[in-house]
């Protein structure tokens, strides 16, 4: 086993011991946030003023597309990132 799958395993465990809705919120607040604050600051840097408007009207359509987006794509990353841990564990025990 690699020292890079051994420090991968360390993280995934941590990860672990926190558990799925931890992982869930935190990802999804990571994503969410760097996909708001883009959009405020394309807003705010490459349109006019009547655009903000727009912006807020838009706001609740977004942050639902977000955390429906992201809560399916987070659980099939936790899904992965448990097979592949798995996977390097039972070929940590093996060797």
């Amino acid at each position: 086993m690699t020292k890079t799958q051994k420090k991968w395993i360390k993280r995934w465990e941590n990860k672990r011991r926190k558990g799925f809705v931890n992982y869930i919120m935190i990802q999804t607040l990571m994503i969410g946030g760097g996909v708001i604050s883009g959009k405020l600051i394309g807003v705010a840097l490459f349109t006019n003023q009547r655009q903000w408007g727009e912006f807020f009207a838009s706001l609740p359509t977004v942050v639902i597309t977000i955390l429906v987006v992201s809560i399916l794509l987070n659980s099939l990353a936790w899904c992965i990132g448990e097979r592949r841990y798995k996977n390097l564990i039972n070929q940590q025990e093996h060797t």
